[in-house]
């Protein structure tokens, strides 16, 4: 994993650019690899348990570059924000007694909302995570969309696109298609 001249995994899940160029690419077991593309070498980010500021899991599900400029991880365990190469990760964490955070461990895909905002397919159902407070409000399949008697088909939301209007189309694990109006969170 170290070799900068290769991908630390074979299995790449996901790849996101950035403004200056370079590529992130979400890998199973092999963590987030960078891609400089002026010096055409990978650094490698995988989690390292006696350091609290590596990524939170190496199986790495997805990998965004926000709007601005701020690098995010899906992992099977948690939301990581990359700080640099010298502060590493922050991790933010499922907590099965703070219905303030993310909705499951195992977060799938993430995708840029309104600035502040990101929205987050777990295994839990969606989120919509602030970026500021590192808080979510949660819309699962026990709790059903707000003021929406049509709940979510699944738990498990695996990928995220929105239309012209705005709207978001939910793939779900074993559910199908749902369909999620943002403005109006139905």
């Amino acid at each position: 994993p170290d070799n900068p001249d290769k991908l630390s995994s074979g299995s790449v899940n996901a790849i996101a650019a950035d403004k200056a160029g370079n590529f992130w690419l979400a890998t199973w077991n092999g963590g987030v690899n960078f891609f400089d593309a002026k010096t055409e070498k990978f650094t490698h980010f995988l989690y390292d348990p006696k350091n609290e500021h590596s990524l939170s899991h190496s199986d790495v599900n997805d990998v965004l570059v926000d709007r601005e400029g701020k690098v995010w991880a899906a992992t099977d365990n948690g939301l990581n924000l990359f700080l640099g190469q010298d502060k590493g990760f922050k991790r933010y964490m499922y907590d099965e007694y703070d219905a303030s955070t993310i909705s499951s461990p195992i977060v799938l895909v993430i995708k840029d909302a309104a600035p502040g905002y990101l929205w987050l397919g777990t295994t839990g159902g969606l989120d919509l995570f602030n970026k500021k407070t590192g808080k979510s409000i949660r819309f699962s399949e026990e709790t059903g969309l707000p003021d929406n008697p049509d709940k979510l088909s699944s738990g498990s939301v695996n990928a995220i696109a929105a239309d012209k209007a705005g709207n978001f189309w939910l793939a779900t694990w074993n559910g199908g298609v749902n369909f999620f109006d943002a403005k109006t969170e139905k």
